[in-house]
């Protein structure tokens, strides 16, 4: 077996552009479709939130929003403040540690 170069996966030699495909809704959204959901069907939600999906991506947000019907309490205490609404996930106190302005500077020395 000859060794080489390994083969380049993109004709032009570059990396691939990223194509963002999948998303993640903010908890607003997340809270309108909850809404929209106490008083209309699931058939009605797909149609009005997302227009145009085939049966397999449909079946898939059914699924998140069921999993989201779940989790409302969540959603709820997320959709209290504006600035957590606008986010899309939500970590507990105390998962990100924050270093003081000395203590960094410490550790550059």
């Amino acid at each position: 077996m000859a060794r080489g170069k390994r083969p380049k996966l993109n004709p032009s030699g570059g990396a691939k552009p990223k194509q963002f495909t999948r998303g993640t809704a903010k908890y607003e959204f997340h809270h309108r479709v909850l809404k929209y959901f106490a008083t209309h069907s699931m058939k009605e939600i797909l149609a009005k939130m997302y227009p145009g999906l085939d049966s397999v991506a449909r079946e898939t947000k059914q699924k998140s929003i069921y999993y989201w019907r779940k989790m409302s309490a969540k959603v709820e205490r997320a959709c209290i403040s504006s600035k957590t609404s606008s986010m899309k996930k939500l970590r507990p106190m105390g998962t990100a540690t924050v270093l003081s302005r000395g203590t960094e500077l410490q550790l550059v020395e």
